[in-house]
């Protein structure tokens, strides 16, 4: 294999003056001190931003990191759209801010210093780097220079602002915490009819691609080009193609507190038309007249003479540095011989897609565990469950014995919706609050008892448990072998096999930074299991880890060949030891990695209990379920209370008056 290159060249801009900067600029700079690829510039106002980005440019870097708050990154957006030629590079915008919201878009994800400095890890290895790319919007006031930014806004939003920074920021408070003050004061006003205590509504007319002109009395009005908002917020509920979402609400909208809702979400309603007071389009360009101050990405701006037109359009397109918000996807595929620092070409992509194919592959020949049994209580579900079922999977340690009459089965079904699945409310609520809902199943095959556990789940949710979920309760599972007994169609089967491709990855990328440089498929295994289990009230032994490897070692070690070059870091096959790896983690994605594991452990154990609480009123059939099992153990037979629910609070109940005969041992 060929060595890496060297890292890129990266310029990083850094306001001192942004809301979190005054926490965190030093560790930023202690994290940048001495690495000789990057250029760091710090500077507080407009002509010392401006000056600061000419020089970072001038040797043209890879990537331009921004350190800043909304107002820096519309300074630095007007800079590169307007005083330069040159195009620019991709942008990494990192939460320092007071209220970040562009960053929440485009940005990295996290306190800047850890994501800063997971960036420049991607960046060094090449690889992990997601790119999005965003319309940047361009205002033409009168008697001023272009202005470029994100979000624009007028109506009471500018007075919001002030009122931010009069009554809530001196406060000291960070991120959408101070926002969510404001709209909650302006919210309060509008209910208790103060609404003029703190906003008067200007009058302001707008023409919409030179075609639709209208104006009233606006309580909001905005523009912009972001996807999202505060709060995860889209109140555009045009579905146009046009870069520039604009929407205006009237002074008295009409129904506004019920609308509101669904409008914040960007759904439209048959109620939210122009003569109930709410306009939302999609533009090219759009003339403002009546305006004497807006806000663009914060900053506040006020006109002279409040006739004069205010044009918005598209500035051009920029392209950004991103935290991957669709989660569903796996990590992307790296190893030692990508270029370091740059976009993954056409060829790369294609690279990672066939390798990530090839996992697919071999997870979707699911080990062979059919018999009579597992036919049977296939049979069963499918009864009971109907068209809601799309899947059965079978997991567990009773997987691999011969005698499936032995032991309790584990199985999970996976079901287009809960409610669809139960077709009630409460156990379809509790499913989706904290999945999964675990019920007892027992059956006669043969003339024989069969007993499975099984576990109701969603395909949204297997998707999201097995990529997304920061505990690994699904996709520690779910990386072991898994039969699939049952699908409703090959499509569906698709979708399972990437969700357990995904599981894979999740928990190979999670572990590979608590082992050694140089590890085996052996030390991989049993060191990720014995994590995932760690975080749960289980009553493994020491060293289940290891056993559940050595069970089936060929399949992990064949796993771990396909999985390690479709992971974050680069990995490769060591050529002084056969059968080992090695990866290239920095130290401090390490020590992040371990403190992640002990935040999972504290996350898991209260999901846990909270699970168990919550089965004492949703596990039908676990009265039959525990009476099995302490018959098994103890040798006490319990029978259900005639007339009883057959729920844990049922089985409570008995197990308290039968303790005088032996349920205790």
């Amino acid at each position: 294999m060929t060595a890496p290159a060297g890292p890129p060249l990266i310029g990083v801009l850094s306001n001192p003056a942004s809301g979190g900067n005054r926490k965190h600029l030093p560790a930023i700079r202690k994290l940048l001190a001495g690495r000789d690829q990057i250029s760091h510039r710090e500077a507080a106002t407009l002509p010392a931003i401006n000056a600061a980005l000419d020089d970072l440019l001038q040797p043209r870097p890879a990537y331009l990191v921004i350190n800043g708050g909304d107002g820096t990154i519309q300074a630095v957006l007007t800079r590169l759209l307007t005083g330069t030629g040159d195009p620019p590079p991709p942008l990494v915008i990192l939460k320092a801010g007071t209220t970040s919201m562009t960053a929440g878009d485009v940005g990295l994800r996290g306190p800047a210093p850890r994501a800063l400095e997971d960036f420049l890890a991607r960046a060094a290895a090449g690889t992990g780097l997601t790119f999005t790319s965003r319309e940047i919007l361009r205002l033409d006031p009168p008697g001023r220079p272009p202005l470029c930014g994100m979000f624009f806004g007028a109506g009471c939003i500018p007075q919001g602002i002030r009122y931010f920074h009069e009554k809530v920021n001196r406060r000291g408070l960070r991120g959408e915490i101070g926002p969510a003050l404001v709209v909650a004061r302006f919210l309060f006003a509008l209910a208790g009819g103060g609404r003029r205590q703190i906003c008067r509504p200007p009058t302001l007319t707008w023409t919409i691609d030179g075609r639709e002109t209208a104006g009233w009395p606006c309580l909001l009005l905005m523009a912009t080009t972001l996807k999202r908002l505060f709060f995860g917020w889209h109140p555009f509920w045009d579905h146009g193609q046009f870069p520039v979402h604009f929407t205006a609400v009237r002074e008295h909208p009409h129904r506004f507190f019920r609308l509101l809702p669904s409008l914040v979400r960007g759904r439209a309603s048959r109620l939210a038309t122009p003569a109930n007071g709410y306009l939302s389009r999609n533009a090219v360009k759009i003339t403002l007249t009546g305006i004497d101050q807006f806000t663009l990405d914060g900053q506040l701006y006020e006109l002279a003479a409040p006739d004069d037109r205010v044009t918005i359009s598209s500035g051009g397109r920029l392209r950004f540095v991103q935290s991957s918000t669709d989660k569903s996807r796996p990590p992307a595929i790296s190893n030692l011989d990508t270029a370091a620092g740059q976009p993954p070409t056409a060829g790369e992509t294609n690279d990672r897609r066939r390798r990530l194919a090839r996992l697919t592959a071999f997870i979707s020949r699911h080990p062979d565990a059919s018999s009579p049994v597992t036919a049977a209580m296939a049979a069963a579900l499918r009864q009971r469950y109907g068209p809601a079922l799309l899947a059965i999977l079978f997991y567990g340690s009773c997987r691999r014995q011969a005698d499936h009459f032995d032991g309790l089965l584990d199985f999970y079904l996976i079901v287009d919706r809960y409610r669809h699945a139960y077709g009630r409310f409460l156990p379809a609520a509790a499913n989706c609050l904290l999945p999964p809902n675990v019920f007892y199943l027992e059956t006669r095959v043969a003339g024989r008892p069969a007993r499975a556990k099984y576990a109701v789940l969603s395909l949204a949710d297997l998707q999201r448990g097995t990529s997304r979920w920061s505990h690994p309760y699904l996709w520690g599972r779910f990386a072991q072998p898994v039969s699939l007994l049952y699908s409703r169609s090959p499509a569906v089967s698709r979708q399972i096999d990437a969700a357990l491709a995904r599981a894979v990855l999740t928990l190979v990328t999670a572990t590979l930074p608590c082992l050694p440089p140089t590890f085996t498929p052996a030390a991989l295994w049993s060191t990720g299991l014995e994590l995932s289990y760690a975080t749960e009230l289980r009553p493994e032994r020491p060293g289940q880890g290891k056993r559940l490897y050595q069970a089936d070692r060929d399949y992990y070690d064949r796993l771990t060949a396909l999985a390690l070059p479709a992971v974050i870091f680069p990995t490769a096959a060591d050529p002084r030891q056969p059968g080992s790896y090695q990866a290239r983690i920095p130290a401090g994605y390490r020590r992040r990695a371990k403190r992640q594991w002990r935040l999972r452990r504290l996350q898991g154990k209260t999901f846990h209990i909270l699970r168990l609480l919550k089965a004492f009123f949703t596990f039908q059939g676990g009265f039959d379920y525990l009476g099995w099992k302490i018959e098994r153990h103890a040798g006490v037979s319990m029978a259900p209370p005639p007339g009883r629910r057959h729920n844990l609070l049922t089985f409570t109940r008995a197990l308290w008056h039968g303790r005088r005969r032996g349920t205790r041992r």
